[in-house]
């Protein structure tokens, strides 16, 4: 399954440093930007910046690659999406529509980008 948020520019800085985003977080990470689902308790508190519970409740995939994951969503992950639990309630339950714009935008790049590799 493909993701709508698009996962490459990460990729290309973390494969050079060695690590990959798990692929189950990755799919998280997409359901919760684009469709608004309350992501699992380790991306749940990650997003709401609560390292502590993060780290001690992650998997060993998501703790391997700890580091990689925060700093994707520090510098791609739009503004409004994490900081809080707080924000991450407010994501999920799209106040003032700023999860339903984020995803129209989304979904458009990643059509355009889809056709662009069909040819």
């Amino acid at each position: 399954m493909d993701t709508v948020i698009d996962f490459d520019e990460a990729y290309l800085d973390l494969k050079n440093m060695g690590m990959q985003i798990p692929e189950h977080t990755q799919h998280t990470l997409d359901n919760y930007f684009i469709r608004g689902w309350m992501p699992g308790g380790f991306c749940e508190a990650l997003l709401a910046k609560d390292y502590d519970r993060a780290l001690a409740i992650a998997d060993t995939a998501n703790r391997q690659m700890f580091w990689a994951i925060a700093m994707w969503i520090r510098e791609h992950a739009p503004v409004d999406s994490f900081g809080s639990y707080e924000a991450v309630d407010d994501w999920v339950n799209d106040v003032n529509g700023v999860r339903t714009e984020f995803a129209r935008k989304a979904d458009k790049s990643y059509v355009w980008r889809k056709l662009k590799e069909s040819k």
